[in-house]
């Protein structure tokens, strides 16, 4: 007898109101991904035999990284939906004919042994089986906002997962009815006419949908750590651009996000904004995630005029991967014109919106070189940024 473990991971998370642009089952928990967490479950289950995971093609590298080390099946390439993404799971599980099947959602990390044990047990008697909580608030039927009555709550239940089944059955009405839509997998089973049976399942094993679940995960995990740490790293920025002849686009150059008049264009590839580009370069050097040229080359095409809004929100990204945060930043920006002072206020404020931090953690100065070499001549600008982080480690 073999049990599976299928863990549908393909989504894209469009649900999820974030500003950083990574899927939300490579985001950390702790120290470990929501991905890694999930699958950990299941693998170190005595129960479960083996674990399939289904993954974007996009992110084949950041899977391979978020679980190197575990021994488990390679991974399967998800369809346009779930529901494609878990037949094509089922199918390639056909070579392995495994008895059992458990279909889990990776953005339920924190499904525990007893909730799979309580499924795997069942499917001995049972040929559909679907883990859920009782609802416990009180539920209106309403209509254009105006409450049309109370609905009776104690025959409702709200699904989770992993939701078990035969895998002979489950493979086949998937295949038989792959251009329906259904929500879940116990919706194909009653569709099919199989009996679901429940399980008592666990709040706390709850979706990450919004960033209100992504919160209330990262409490999760630190209330269940007795090791949470913090470690402070700098990161040192440096860019420099040249002024062209060529006049400037409205008369005006781009610093920290902010449109600051000046009569000479910035040579540059992207957008010349480069106090933004050094504020990244420090970011990145705290990180120890290599330079701005190595996120955003000047060969790629893509970052042609490309506005330094876009390099923030990969940056702002990175930071949520590694669970760190901006303590301050500081800026010298030399250059004998534009004039900076009248301007700092602004830059301080395009860079902390931007970042999505207080003002108060941005310093921005001006400098000049007295006239000496290219900046103090005038053909141009050089940027200096130091930043501190704070990073979170809990095991």
């Amino acid at each position: 007898m073999s049990v599976i473990a299928l863990i549908v991971a393909a989504g894209r998370g469009s649900r999820m109101v974030a500003d950083y642009d990574i899927p939300k089952q490579y985001l950390p928990l702790g120290n470990k991904t929501v991905l890694r967490r999930s699958v950990e479950a299941f693998v170190n289950h005595p129960e479960i035999d083996n674990v399939l995971v289904v993954i974007h093609p996009s992110d084949e590298d950041l899977y391979k990284e978020s679980v190197a080390g575990l021994d488990i099946l390679p991974p399967v390439l998800g369809g346009a939906t779930r529901q494609e993404s878990v037949r094509r799971g089922l199918e390639f599980l056909a070579q392995i004919s495994p008895q059992k099947i458990l279909i889990h959602d990776v953005a339920r990390p924190f499904v525990d042994k007893k909730t799979i044990s309580a499924v795997v047990n069942e499917l001995d008697y049972s040929r559909a089986v679907l883990p859920a909580v009782l609802i416990e608030d009180t539920i209106k039927k309403c209509d254009n906002a105006k409450v049309l009555w109370t609905v009776d709550r104690s025959e409702l239940w709200r699904a989770q997962t992993p939701q078990g089944f035969i895998y002979s059955e489950i493979l086949a009405n998937h295949q038989m009815y792959k251009h329906m839509s259904f929500t879940d997998d116990c919706a194909i089973a009653e569709h099919a006419n199989i009996p679901v049976t429940i399980v008592v399942g666990s709040q706390n094993n709850f979706k990450i949908t919004t960033d209100s679940d992504y919160d209330r995960a990262e409490q999760l995990i630190a209330s269940m750590s007795n090791n949470v740490s913090l470690d402070y790293r700098v990161g040192i920025g440096y860019d420099i651009h040249r002024f062209t002849n060529e006049r400037s686009a409205n008369g005006s150059i781009t610093l920290g996000c902010v449109v600051v008049p000046h009569e000479f264009k910035i040579d540059a590839h992207s957008d010349g904004d480069c106090v933004s580009h050094a504020v990244i370069d420090s970011i990145l050097g705290a990180l120890n995630k290599g330079d701005i040229g190595t996120h955003f080359p000047n060969t790629d095409e893509k970052y042609k005029n490309a506005s330094s809004i876009v390099f923030f929100e990969k940056i702002k990204a990175l930071l949520k991967m590694s669970s760190a945060k901006i303590k301050n930043i500081d800026i010298n920006i030399i250059t004998e014109k534009p004039k900076i002072s009248p301007y700092r206020d602004l830059i301080s404020a395009g860079i902390a919106e931007n970042l999505e931090i207080d003002k108060s953690l941005v310093c921005v100065k001006g400098k000049t070189k007295e006239g000496l070499d290219s900046v103090g001549s005038g053909n141009a600008i050089e940027v200096q940024a130091v930043c501190m982080l704070e990073v979170k480690s809990i095991a």
